[in-house]
């Protein structure tokens, strides 16, 4: 019984399914007990841990979409939702962590996309279940497939929300700036 356990202790079994990233030991390491021995990531979903700063805290909620942009994969914009809320804020860093998934497109997703893209073509040389190689839902999904672990991205998450508001872009405003020189030669400037 004590070697059958043994035995079964030298197989290593990961909660999820998913692909072997990285390897961090070597054939006959000896490896301590608690220590990660592969990296493993699941393709079919992303997770991004994000901080929020805490004046925005109060506007973030479970479901919330957030939509993230990685320059790795220009002109692509993903779409999430916010899956976990820490319940404190973290003071060093005057933020609230969230966690926030990004699923796979289904098939489901992927054909109503490229019937909704055809029908807006009116291209009927195609048949409608028929996929295209350069279809924006096969690019999509292409892209989809792109997103690494580890990548640098941008997100945005709406926290509030102003309508009939008058909006006034940065160059349309000027302010007018003095320099003037004192009688010890030092520059002043005043606005």
């Amino acid at each position: 019984a004590q070697v059958q356990e043994q035995q079964g202790n030298t197989v290593i079994k990961a909660p999820f399914a998913g692909k072997v990233a990285q390897i961090l030991f070597n054939e006959g390491d000896m490896v301590p007990t608690g220590v990660a021995v592969f990296k493993i990531v699941n393709t079919g979903t992303f997770k991004a841990k994000l901080d929020v700063p805490e004046t925005e805290a109060a506007y973030i909620s479970l479901g919330q979409t957030v939509l993230a942009t990685f320059p790795a994969i220009p002109d692509t914009e993903f779409v999430g939702s916010i899956t976990r809320i820490d319940e404190a804020i973290d003071s060093s860093k005057h933020a609230l962590e969230i966690e926030v998934s990004f699923g796979k497109p289904d098939a489901e997703t992927m054909a109503e996309k490229d019937s909704k893209t055809r029908s807006g073509q009116n291209d009927k040389t195609k048949p409608e279940a028929q996929a295209d190689a350069s279809s924006p839902a096969t690019q999509l999904q292409e892209k989809f497939a792109a997103l690494k672990s580890g990548l640098f991205g941008q997100f945005r998450i709406e926290t509030q929300r102003h309508d009939n508001t008058v909006v006034i872009p940065d160059n349309a405003l000027m302010t007018q700036t003095t320099v003037s020189v004192n009688e010890r030669g030092e520059q002043i400037t005043s606005k």
